[in-house]
């Protein structure tokens, strides 16, 4: 489990994709996650796969949502897009969220993955997240 992020509990997915929780800004509405690719990640260049980056991005996407409501909600993706800017070497990923808009049923979110202390993202994209209710949320007594 990756441990600290606002919101409802992330699973072995954001495990797998070696993420760790760097820090939610509430005013600004923007989350930051590092990265850890395995070796196994690679594309046949020795770079991360794509596919890889595009599961890096929706778990940053959505935890920006995630991060954005309190325990009786839970921000489920509807919609990723994505655009491929450049490759990602091997090596700690940042991704960085930010909530565009936030309304009762749906929050829309952008975000980038790119190398650590690099200029430029390697993978840019948006996603739209339908506000449901939690079921793994507490029990109101």
């Amino acid at each position: 489990m990756v441990s600290g992020v606002p919101g409802p509990a992330y699973g072995p997915a954001a495990t797998t994709l070696g993420a760790s929780f760097l820090d939610w800004d509430d005013a600004a509405g923007i989350i930051r996650f590092a990265f850890a690719p395995r070796p196994e990640f690679a594309n046949s260049m020795g770079a991360v796969h794509g596919g890889f980056l595009a599961a890096m991005l929706e778990t940053t996407l959505v935890g920006a949502a995630n991060a954005a409501l309190d325990a009786s909600s839970v921000a489920v993706t509807v919609d990723l897009s994505l655009s491929f800017m450049r490759g990602a070497a091997m090596g700690t990923l940042v991704g960085e969220g930010w909530i565009v808009n936030r309304g009762r049923t749906l929050c829309f979110v952008e975000g980038d993955i790119r190398p650590e202390g690099a200029d430029a993202p390697s993978v840019r994209g948006t996603l739209t997240a339908l506000v449901r209710p939690n079921p793994n949320a507490p029990a109101q007594s």
